[in-house]
């Protein structure tokens, strides 16, 4: 059965999925095939909007633009995940295919969407429906951490470390950027 492919048994217990891959990758299969009911997060602007392209998307003005710049990067994101996917739900989910486009059309229409970011930073375009919300940043309840002891030794051990990072964002010259990263810290010490 499509529950013993999963190695955690609480799957089938579970109240609601909160989904924070693009488009609610994965998500939607797991809540179709269980009945439960499925939230997409998101901390930067991923939702549907005629205000502005998808993000990773240049802002041109041309009409029609923005509304194709979702639509674009939703077959780009299918045409690698889709087949995938695909043969998941079939095989392991026993569930039927989805057909191209109508994947991601879930995100338009009732599914509940939270931003997690400020709406003063990313003001919430006039076009979001209801069912899209912006709640501001999810920040960790601040409490008694302390670091472990060996983060502070390693912290007292020397000067200050430098951390430098990039998320999940390609850098399209590694060579130029590690050039400028080593001749800012040289600057600064």
């Amino acid at each position: 059965s499509w529950a013993e492919s999963f190695s955690d048994p609480t799957l089938l217990e579970t109240d609601i999925f909160i989904n924070q891959l693009p488009g609610g990758l994965f998500g939607w299969d797991l809540a179709e095939k269980s009945g439960t009911p499925m939230l997409v997060a998101a901390v930067i602007p991923l939702a549907f909007t005629r205000t502005a392209p998808v993000m990773g998307f240049p802002a041109l003005r041309l009409p029609g633009y923005n509304a194709l710049s979702y639509r674009l990067a939703e077959q780009l994101v299918w045409s690698f995940f889709g087949p995938v996917i695909n043969r998941w739900r079939i095989h392991q989910l026993g569930l039927p295919s989805h057909p191209r486009g109508a994947y991601f059309a879930q995100l338009r229409h009732s599914t509940p969407f939270l931003n997690g970011f400020s709406p003063l930073v990313v003001p919430p375009p006039a076009d979001w429906p209801a069912h899209i919300h912006t709640v501001g940043y999810w920040l960790p309840e601040q409490g008694g951490w302390q670091p472990p002891e060996a983060l502070l030794r390693f912290l007292d051990a020397g000067p200050p470390p430098v951390f430098i990072g990039f998320g999940s964002m390609p850098v399209p010259d590694p060579a130029q950027t590690t050039k400028t990263l080593v001749e800012a810290l040289r600057r600064t010490g």
